[in-house]
């Protein structure tokens, strides 16, 4: 089936000259029932630039952000809704989401890709301070300075982005599209000792690029759309049982930690995928399709990691969770593949943990469910 592709360009319904922490950024595309949007190939560009009390960014600022994360650190959440079904996919935490995924799918020779650079990805943390000095003014007869913004291509990962089978989503069946990014506040984005109360970052020339395609001939087949559902606990003791329930069926869940003192402080990473420290056992807990009770026990580190790589990976690419990752404290999950799709409306995810957690040491869990869904 040849089909003819539009390529397509809108700005934000909220335009501005430009969009700070906390700020949405409002996009609608608009519905034509006789085209379909062309699943997988929404994108959003725009320049980056942070200020260091009032001044651009210089190397030795020791001003960062996450080299695995790049530009979707800058993000708090994405809501994605359809005219005809409301919002059918809220992602939260998609920095820290972003991370998990290279954690488990990408190695540090990945963040070389076109495709990872454009989303402002490196390989070295210390790339990332050099990223936000900015690019080259070239003025002709002038020495050249690192003064203008950064300019990104992202590509987010959100439901649009996560189809299966047919790419073809007909616009008579959602309607007209919204999607709404909210920014995060800087002390998220970025990390460091310059990191103060005076960096700040601002976004410009915001733009989501799509295709869509004339409706063919035949019927189209309904598209699966990857979705996922975030939920935070907080784990403040050894012994600690996190309860979940999802309304939808879902195949794995995917768990990160961090260290609640880390989590909004300036200095520290605040989407750091952390150890949790001296974790003895995993133990997962679930009704299968059948209602038969599934108890799931991990006592061995490298099961535990293993599990967790399982849950986030899609195909046999292979990951950056090495053990000198593992032992700066980074790159670390827990999870669990069901191996089929089970409900969690009703019935609720049990994760038990034993670690060295204590109330003065307090962890947040960001879980992570995926799910699917068909339009």
């Amino acid at each position: 089936m040849s089909l003819e592709y539009t390529k397509n360009l809108i700005i934000p319904e909220n335009n501005k000259e430009s969009f700070t922490s906390y700020d949405n950024i409002d996009f609608l595309i608009p519905a034509d029932v006789s085209r379909a949007l062309v699943g997988n190939q929404v994108r959003i560009t725009g320049d980056l630039r942070v200020l260091n009390n009032g001044a651009n960014v210089v190397a030795g600022d020791k001003i960062y952000y996450d080299e695995k994360v790049g530009i979707a650190g800058f993000v708090s959440q994405i809501q994605t809704s359809f005219q005809t079904k409301g919002q059918v996919e809220l992602a939260n935490e998609i920095g820290r989401y972003e991370g998990m995924l290279e954690d488990a799918q990408s190695s540090h020779n990945d963040m070389c890709a076109g495709s990872k650079s454009c989303e402002l990805k490196v390989p070295l943390r210390e790339m990332s301070e050099l990223i936000l000095t900015g690019r080259e003014t070239n003025t002709t007869g002038q020495v050249p300075v690192l003064n203008d913004p950064c300019d990104f291509s992202y590509k987010p990962n959100i439901c649009l982005n996560n189809c299966e089978g047919s790419p073809m989503i007909p616009f008579s069946k959602t309607g007209s599209i919204r999607v709404v990014l909210t920014l995060a506040r800087h002390q998220r984005a970025l990390f460091g000792a310059g990191v103060s109360a005076t960096t700040s970052f601002s976004m410009t020339n915001i733009q989501l690029h799509y295709k869509t395609a004339a409706l063919p001939q035949e019927a189209l087949p309904p598209v699966a759309m990857k979705v996922k559902y975030h939920i935070r606990q907080a784990i403040l003791s050894g012994a600690s049982n996190l309860n979940a329930k999802v309304p939808a069926a879902c195949n794995s869940v995917a768990v990160s930690f961090i260290s609640q003192a880390d989590e909004g402080g300036n200095a520290p990473n605040s989407l750091g995928r952390q150890v949790l420290p001296k974790t003895t056992r995993v133990q997962f807990l679930f009704n299968n399709s059948t209602a038969q009770r599934i108890q799931y026990p991990i006592n061995n580190r490298e099961e535990v990691l293993l599990r967790y790589l399982d849950a986030m990976k899609d195909g046999g690419k292979h990951s950056s969770m090495t053990l000198k990752k593992l032992k700066g404290n980074e790159s670390y999950g827990v999870g669990l593949s069901f191996g089929e799709y089970i409900s969690l409306v009703n019935d609720s995810l049990n994760i038990q943990l034993d670690s060295a957690v204590n109330s003065t040491t307090g962890f947040s869990a960001h879980m992570f469910f995926h799910s699917l869904m068909t339009v």
